[in-house]
């Protein structure tokens, strides 16, 4: 099929003279940086309508799960949809998921150029930091953050979480993008970066609410985790391992409170047990969270963003 083809709406249109020849259907970055779709052959040189808007049904990444909402943007050297951060010069937002869509399908419909609608993000708004010992909490350039210990042998803590709440019946889902810098050298460091009803000087497991990713130091496998107060699902292995200083995409799916789902890189976590928070009472808030007990190790995460949209539907 076409890298695009338009499914619901009538698109907005943009009168371009075309850099080279396109086929209907190929999509493209505009001068304004949207997002468009040609609906119709244009040869080099010639002036041509791009459709800028519009529900288009687009050439998926294959093995990627897409979430309803979440945003897609296109890869210009694959010339197919991605639910990824965009990596490339020249890969661009391409529009919002329209439905969920599962891993085997090879096709998905995106909203073009309309972005989601986040309540949380760490990029903006009220957020709190805590830090005992170590290094802290650092905002980095672009808005992310890092949460980093040096190697003194001491307890220590570092946290982020945002002020703003929310209910945990809210049909949520948390997007975020990390990366670690430095995974230390002892399990006296753990890492937690997810959703919790608190933060804690010396013990994050002991909140009373929470679904995190999690990772032990030394070890760069990414473990899952839940807690609700009356099913406390351990840390399990995702099967998905973290990359020393590459970033990672991740999405926390809490709109299932009694399977919450949970995606790295557009792939689902292979833990056995499912994650449920369904007695949870919340309210809860977005968080990331690292501890150490009394050991030298050092450690160094960094965080991209972490945002969160809820939903009636």
């Amino acid at each position: 099929m076409a890298e695009a083809l338009l499914s619901q709406g009538c698109p907005d249109t943009y009168d371009i003279t075309a850099a080279a020849a396109y086929t209907a259907g190929e999509v493209v970055q505009l001068p304004n940086g949207q997002a468009a779709v040609y609906p119709n052959d244009v040869s080099s040189g010639r002036l041509g309508s791009a459709s800028s808007e519009g529900i288009y049904k687009v050439v998926k990444k294959t093995a990627e799960v897409w979430i309803d909402g979440a945003p897609i943007y296109w890869d210009h050297s694959a010339n197919n949809a991605t639910c990824l951060t965009p990596t490339g010069d020249r890969d661009f937002f391409l529009g919002t998921c329209v439905g969920d869509v599962a891993s085997t399908v090879l096709v998905g419909h995106v909203n073009l150029n309309v972005k989601p609608e986040y309540i949380i993000d760490s990029r903006s708004g009220v957020w709190t930091s805590e830090a005992t010992n170590g290094l802290g909490t650092t905002i980095l350039t672009g808005g992310g953050f890092q949460m980093a210990f040096d190697a003194v042998a001491e307890a220590a803590q570092a946290a982020n979480f945002s002020q703003r709440t929310f209910t945990p019946g809210s049909k949520w889902v948390l997007e975020g993008r990390m990366a670690i810098f430095d995974i230390g050298d002892n399990a006296a460091l753990d890492i937690d970066v997810g959703v919790s009803s608190g933060s804690h000087a010396t013990d994050f497991q002991s909140v009373a609410e929470f679904a995190t990713l999690h990772l032990d130091g030394s070890a760069l496998d990414i473990l899952v985790q839940s807690d609700d107060g009356t099913t406390d699902v351990a840390p399990q292995d995702s099967t998905i391992n973290a990359v020393d200083d590459t970033y990672f995409d991740f999405v926390i799916d809490g709109r299932n409170l009694a399977g919450i789902l949970v995606y790295i890189n557009g792939v689902v976590d292979a833990g056995a047990t499912a994650k449920v928070l369904s007695a949870a009472a919340g309210p809860l808030k977005v968080i990331a969270h690292m501890e150490k007990t009394s050991d030298d190790t050092s450690a160094d995460v960094r965080i991209d963003f972490l945002r969160l949209r809820t939903a009636q539907q």
